[in-house]
């Protein structure tokens, strides 16, 4: 995340439809609101949604707060398979994959940012595929199968 002074706010720099991408990390960040959890047990719905700036890269998705020292209430995200869409609301629903955690639900301040949040969540839960994937893989590979593979050969022969 970006680092901010203490007395600094992410709207103090950015506009709520701002949306930046830095292609050399991947990473997408914008403003979007999310639900809280207290306020709408309490039912105090002026304070229901919370407006936070969020990083979204194919191997992590962290928010900070819109408020004085932002960076203290980081949050990073759990590593999620499915979300649910409302795109008449611009709601986006990440479903954790622990039950016994909350879920999340986001809202984007505009359609051109909601399109491309899903985008990039999609990209997320494909990369936690591919990884599960990669990994299962390489623990399913029977171990004798590496003793009796060929020797290292270098792509460059050095002359002797």
């Amino acid at each position: 995340l970006d680092l901010l002074k203490r007395s600094e706010r992410p709207t103090d720099f950015r506009a709520l439809h701002d949306i930046t991408f830095n292609g050399l990390s991947n990473e997408y960040s914008c403003f979007l609101w999310q639900q809280s959890i207290f306020y709408n047990r309490a039912y105090f719905s002026s304070q229901a949604w919370h407006l936070r700036w969020f990083n979204i890269s194919p191997e992590l998705i962290v928010s900070v707060p819109d408020r004085t020292d932002p960076e203290k209430h980081s949050l990073k995200y759990p590593r999620f398979r499915e979300m649910e869409i409302d795109e008449d609301h611009l709601l986006i629903k990440i479903i954790n994959p622990d039950p016994k955690r909350r879920t999340y639900t986001l809202m984007a301040p505009s359609k051109a940012i909601f399109d491309q949040v899903v985008a990039k969540f999609e990209l997320y839960m494909e990369s936690d595929a591919g990884e599960s994937e990669r990994s299962n893989a390489a623990s399913s590979q029977p171990e004798e199968d590496f003793e009796n593979a060929d020797p290292h050969v270098g792509l460059i022969e050095f002359p002797e």
